[in-house]
């Protein structure tokens, strides 16, 4: 027997709203120690891909101003009813939008965030482009790949990657698109 579900679920077509676990928690705090390294609080920063707002939450909090942006539109709007309870709504800015195609000014930002997302985008280069356009002079990109394309499984056709990446790969690409490696 099978019932239907509620209309609100609490899902999307990419899993629960809540992306949480133990690795997406540790992922972001490694993240958020290497921004906090790098990146001056109170300086702008792009979360391209921002799922849930889970690290949106975490830049907003430690003083950065913030925007996101999310193709899932149920992710939008699900991150949009937290941010008032949350006290977050004059500090966290989150659209629908996709990689390839952001619809921001050019060198309109200090920081770009890609967590987790490049391996998912059809044209990851068009992506990184457009995150190089947006970034002011020395703007700083922060970004997450699964590595090692020996490590594909089913679990990655699943999770809708195209790609996993070796460390020389990715740094290849991103010189190509204008980027510096710190």
């Amino acid at each position: 027997m099978v019932r239907a579900s509620p209309k609100n679920s609490g899902k999307t077509r990419w899993g629960r709203h809540l992306i949480a676990g133990p690795k997406h928690d540790y992922r972001e705090r490694a993240l958020m120690k290497l921004i906090a390294r790098y990146a001056a609080q109170g300086t702008s920063m792009l979360d391209i891909g921002s799922g849930s707002g889970s690290l949106l939450f975490r830049l907003a909090r430690a003083g950065y101003k913030v925007k996101g942006i999310e193709i899932s539109e149920s992710f939008v709007e699900h991150t949009r009813k937290q941010l008032s309870s949350l006290g977050f709504d004059d500090r966290i800015d989150v659209a629908v939008g996709v990689a390839e195609e952001l619809s921001l000014a050019d060198r309109s930002t200090d920081s770009v965030v890609l967590a987790e997302v490049l391996e998912h985008l059809p044209d990851d280069c068009q992506g990184l482009s457009e995150a190089h356009r947006v970034l002011r002079d020395n703007g700083l990109l922060f970004i997450t790949v699964p590595a090692n394309p020996a490590l594909w499984t089913s679990v990655d056709e699943k999770a809708g990657h195209y790609r996993r990446y070796t460390s020389e790969q990715l740094a290849q690409i991103l010189e190509n698109r204008g980027f510096t490696m710190l």
